[in-house]
C-alpha cells in the first residue's frame, strides 16, 4: 500500500514591519465593505449620535443662560446705610487701670472797659444760688495736668506709662445698637434689615472665638419678614461657626418690606443682591 508522503505547510507571509499598520486597515477595511449593510448602518447610527449630541450640548447651554435671566429677574437691589455706635463704646476692663492726671479749667476773670473819666461805683454782686458741681472731687492744682470736665489723680507711679482707662465717647446721636463707626445714608429698609443682624444672638463661645475670615453669606427674603434661605459664598475657616452663624440667619424676623420694595419683588421670596459679611459679632 502506497502512502503519500504528507504536503510541507505552506511558509507564512509576514509584512514588513513597517507596513504592518497599513495591512491590518486595509484588512479592515475589506471587511467593511464585504458588508456593505452592517458598514453603511453603522456609518449612520454615529451620525445620527453625534447630531444628537451636539443638539443636547446646544440645548443646555441656551436653558443655563434661561436660568441665569431668571435668577436676576428675581434678585432684589439692597442699599443699606450704616448707624453709628451711641455713647461710649463698651470695651474689655484693662488688668490694671491707670487713670491719667485731669483737672477743671479755672475760672475766667471778666475784666470791665469803660470810656467814662470817673470809676463806675461797683454795684453790689448778688449772692448767687449755689449749684451743685459737676465734680465732688478736689479741684487739681496740678498745671501741667490736661484739662477735662473732671478732676482726676493719677495712680500711675511711672511718668512714661501710657494711661489706658480712657473714656471712648460714641455719637451723641447715634444708636444705641449702631454698629459703625462712621454714619451712611442708605435705603431706611436696608438699615433695618443690617441693624436686626446685628442684633441677632449668635452662640457666645462663637463670639469669643480669635478673629479670622470673615464669614460671607446672601440671603434669601420673603415678604412676610423671615429669611427662607442663606447662601455660603465664602467660610470662616471654621465650619461649626459657619453653621452656628447661617443657623441664627435663617431663624432671624427681619422687619417687613415696606410697599415701595414690595413693588420691586416679581415673587412671595427673592434674594438681595448684597453680600454679608460676618465677623467678630458684626455684620456688614
Amino acid at each position: 500500500m502506497n502512502e503519500e508522503a504528507p504536503k510541507p505547510p505552506a511558509p507564512v507571509r509576514t509584512p514588513p514591519a513597517l507596513l504592518t499598520p497599513f495591512v491590518s486597515l486595509f484588512r479592515e477595511i475589506r471587511a467593511m465593505v464585504a458588508l456593505p449593510f452592517a458598514f453603511f448602518g453603522g456609518l449612520f447610527g454615529m451620525v445620527v449620535l453625534s447630531g444628537a449630541i451636539v443638539g443636547l450640548m446646544l440645548w443646555l447651554e441656551k436653558n443655563a443662560q434661561a436660568e441665569v435671566g431668571e435668577d436676576e429677574e428675581f434678585m432684589l437691589d439692597f442699599e443699606p446705610g450704616a448707624l453709628t455706635k451711641l455713647g461710649v463704646e463698651p470695651k474689655d476692663i484693662p488688668e490694671k487701670a491707670i487713670n491719667e492726671e485731669l483737672r477743671t479749667p479755672e475760672a475766667a476773670v471778666e475784666e470791665s472797659v469803660t470810656e467814662e473819666e470817673e470809676i463806675p461805683e461797683e454795684e453790689e454782686e448778688k449772692k448767687e444760688e449755689k449749684k451743685p458741681k459737676k465734680d465732688n472731687k478736689p479741684v487739681n492744682d496740678n498745671k501741667k495736668a490736661k484739662e477735662a470736665d473732671k478732676n482726676q489723680k493719677s495712680n500711675n507711679p511711672y511718668s512714661k506709662d501710657l494711661p489706658n482707662n480712657i473714656d471712648v465717647a460714641g455719637d451723641p446721636f447715634g444708636d444705641p445698637n449702631g454698629w459703625s463707626d462712621l454714619k451712611k445714608d442708605g435705603d431706611p429698609w436696608a438699615t433695618a434689615v443690617m441693624k436686626a443682624l446685628n442684633n441677632m444672638k449668635v452662640p457666645a463661645w462663637a463670639a469669643k472665638l480669635p478673629a479670622g475670615k470673615p464669614y460671607k453669606f446672601t440671603m434669601k427674603i420673603c415678604k412676610n419678614g423671615t429669611v427662607d434661605k442663606v447662601f455660603t459664598k465664602s467660610s470662616s475657616g471654621n465650619k461649626d461657626l459657619d453653621n452656628a452663624v447661617r443657623a441664627e440667619v435663617e431663624r432671624l424676623k427681619i422687619p417687613k418690606p415696606p410697599p415701595h420694595v414690595l413693588k420691586k419683588m416679581k415673587s412671595t421670596c427673592v434674594v438681595l443682591r448684597y453680600q454679608f459679611a460676618w465677623t467678630s459679632g458684626k455684620v456688614k
